[in-house]
């Protein structure tokens, strides 16, 4: 891996992420909308035990759609090929600048 790669990687990410925040804004724009209809519409129903299970779910959606955004996002980030560790913003910024790792200061370079 070249630091030129990984000065790539850096800018495909960072486009990623303004594309995912910008989508997560407009899910929870609509989210919430649908949660606060959802609750009133399950109080005219008037089935308290039914509404929790309902509306719990409804809550953990977002909550299990961002953990799988953030597992996915940490598994694809690159690694130094001497220690392994994976090269998250502080350390990815510091191999793209100094050519070596952060953690265990070889160089990236192979």
């Amino acid at each position: 891996m070249k630091r030129e790669e990984l000065a790539e990687y850096s800018q495909r990410v960072w486009g990623r992420q303004a594309r995912a925040g910008a989508l997560a804004i407009v899910f929870l724009i609509l989210w919430v909308p649908g949660l606060v209809f959802l609750r009133n519409r399950l109080d005219w129903a008037e089935n308290a035990t039914r509404s929790i299970v309902i509306l719990s779910a409804y809550a953990a959606v977002p909550v299990i759609l961002f953990l799988a955004l953030g597992v996915s996002r940490f598994r694809t980030m690159p690694k130094c090929p001497h220690c392994g560790v994976r090269f998250y913003p502080p350390l990815l910024a510091s191999a793209i600048t100094t050519g070596k790792c952060g953690h265990c200061g070889e160089s990236i370079e192979s």
